[in-house]
């Protein structure tokens, strides 16, 4: 979905914003928010231009990365799921850019900040929420070692005087 929604928002942008007499830029809050074309031929912000080819290979390596570890986990939420899949959506969104045009069209003007498009924004928001879920207790235990809570170390509490918390591992 996050495909078929990018590449029609920068077909529309492509199609209309190019072309308008009074140029390629349309505020819709003075010039704070707007709609500007730019063809971007490097990465985030406009920087590594001319690093197309190198920027696609790496795209695509993260979204097989991101199947791979998606398979491997037990039981994903979510969460996780909206999280990979709004990543690999718009890793691809912008893949198909550069393989179509040599570039990828960024068209979302919000104050001083370089232009972007949709799927830079489900790329930064999947990897926020990647972010958070992982930090967290996300991956389940069956993909986790299991913890050793009968061993013994000197010093240590037996198991039955141990606190609440750590006869439960810390949940």
């Amino acid at each position: 979905m996050i495909i078929l929604v990018d590449q029609a928002t920068k077909a529309l942008i492509r199609n209309w914003l190019p072309d308008r007499p009074s140029g390629r830029r349309w505020d819709a809050v003075s010039d704070w928010l707007g709609l500007q074309y730019v063809e971007n031929r490097g990465a985030a912000f406009g920087s590594l231009v001319g690093y197309g080819g190198f920027l696609t290979v790496v795209a695509l390596v993260v979204v097989v990365i991101a199947v791979i570890a998606y398979a491997r986990i037990d039981g994903p939420s979510r969460w996780l799921k909206i999280g990979l899949g709004l990543l690999v959506g718009g890793a691809i969104g912008n893949v198909t850019d550069r393989m179509i045009y040599g570039y990828v069209v960024d068209f979302v003007a919000v104050g001083p900040w370089p232009r972007f498009n949709l799927a830079d924004s489900a790329i930064t928001v999947g990897v926020l929420l990647l972010a958070w879920r992982l930090s967290g207790d996300e991956v389940t235990t069956a993909t986790r070692a299991p913890a050793d809570v009968t061993s013994a170390v000197p010093g240590d509490r037996t198991s039955d005087e141990r606190t609440p918390s750590a006869r439960t591992n810390g949940k």
